[in-house]
């Protein structure tokens, strides 16, 4: 096993440190493991830049668990699961839509 990802363990840090102020104030160990699970699903979903990674992970932490398969915004994993797009158009569309609605 190789060394971890420094952008990874920074990225992690910094999700810890903003989810335990106001007004998530979520326990930093809690956040660490999700954001180790989001880091994995964000790679099955075609999230490949460093950008595409924190959107990903800021915009899932701050939803709740289940949300991108919730049945009332099916919408959501149908996106994620498309292939023809990037991560990065992927996530364009998310935000733009959640920002509309």
């Amino acid at each position: 096993m190789g060394a971890p990802d420094p952008f990874r363990l920074n990225l992690r840090d910094r999700l810890c440190a903003d989810f335990a102020a106001a007004p998530h104030f979520q326990p930093p160990e809690m956040t660490a493991q999700r954001a180790d699970a989001l880091w994995r699903q964000a790679r099955d979903y075609g999230m490949r830049t460093q950008s595409d990674m924190t959107r990903y992970s800021y915009l899932m932490m701050g939803f709740w668990d289940g949300w991108a398969d919730s049945p009332d915004r099916p919408w959501i994993s149908v996106v994620l699961l498309r292939k023809d797009l990037s991560g990065t158009a992927k996530l364009d569309f998310i935000y733009d839509t959640l920002e509309q609605g």
